[in-house]
């Protein structure tokens, strides 16, 4: 059963997704902090997708040369370049 938070952040991350606005905007037009609402988003994600295997990439937010892998119990890696191989281990070691 959801709380009053969750049904109003996930109704706002479905507001989100309808406006074509990048989370950037949305948080700015909306008073959001962006981590907060990224959090938001991939809870909502989950809850779409339970059991479901892979979650959608988000890439609005895509800079060329960084990668950000943010793992289930919060821990987040910020890389720079793209190497695929090491990228490929770090996810699968969690």
């Amino acid at each position: 059963m959801k709380n009053n938070r969750t049904e109003a952040m996930f109704s706002l991350v479905e507001r989100w997704r309808q406006s074509g606005q990048s989370k950037k905007a949305f948080c700015r037009d909306h008073d959001l902090k962006a981590p907060t609402f990224s959090y938001w988003v991939g809870r909502k994600n989950k809850a779409n997708h339970q059991g479901e295997g892979f979650l959608p990439v988000d890439v609005s937010d895509y800079q060329a040369g960084q990668v950000e892998l943010i793992y289930p119990n919060g821990v987040k890696l910020r890389l720079p370049g793209g190497d695929a191989r090491l990228i490929t281990a770090l996810i699968k070691s969690f």
